[in-house]
């Protein structure tokens, strides 16, 4: 069994166990023809997700939008190839940091106590 990791350079896929790495220097996620092509190139029989267009918060504030689409797009694009190309199962997550910014110690019960710091709406 293959298992590819999409974003396996990043915070989160570079700490996980897979047999490929992708990187945004091997394919451009936000772009289905190639998202389709690495997919059939590597052939994976399982997909972890962990990619993601992100920056710091600057970056973000100043264009919300385009983070937005192309995490959108990412994410539509790595589910397509995946399912048009025959992958028997994928598992995607987001590291977003979208706890209020009032917390300080993070527990899951603490996502859901406010509204998350505007920077991380896209």
């Amino acid at each position: 069994m293959t298992t590819l990791i999409t974003g396996g350079t990043g915070f989160v896929g570079s700490n996980l166990d897979g047999d490929i790495r992708l990187s945004s220097k091997d394919a451009d996620l936000r772009n289905l023809d190639a998202a389709v092509a690495i997919f059939e190139e590597h052939k994976p029989d399982v997909i972890v997700h962990a990619a993601a267009r992100h920056g710091n918060f600057a970056q973000i504030a100043e264009d919300k939008v385009a983070y937005y689409r192309d995490n959108a797009l990412i994410n539509i694009n790595v589910f397509e190839a995946a399912r048009l190309v025959g992958v028997k199962n994928l598992m995607a997550f987001s590291s977003v940091t979208a706890f209020p910014d009032h917390i300080s110690a993070f527990g899951e019960d603490d996502l859901y106590k406010g509204q998350p710091h505007d920077s991380c709406y896209p």
